[in-house]
């Protein structure tokens, strides 16, 4: 069986997320699929007080195994995202 590149480090990139009082960065991370084109995306998303970096074990793990791409966020407030200006959006 042949195997997959390694996947290392994720691709960092950010999307803006809009709330009453305007933008802030959302930040994510993705892991590309090892196979070419994916099958799917997995998407990871975090507890309260983590970040999206606690997934890479798991990320390169799925993508040197199945057909899959994998996207952890950083929730607004948390990792490399942004804090959002109204803190009662945290409740």
């Amino acid at each position: 069986m042949m195997s997959a590149p390694m996947a290392g480090l994720p691709q960092k990139d950010f999307i803006l997320g809009l709330d009453t009082d305007g933008f802030h960065r959302v930040v994510f991370y993705r892991w590309p699929c090892a196979y070419g084109k994916p099958r799917a995306t997995v998407l990871c998303v975090h507890g309260l007080t983590r970040n999206g970096r606690d997934f890479d074990r798991l990320a390169e793990a799925l993508v040197q195994r199945i057909p899959v791409e994998v996207v952890a966020v950083d929730i607004a407030g948390r990792g490399q995202s942004e804090w959002r200006n109204d803190i009662a959006c945290y409740t």
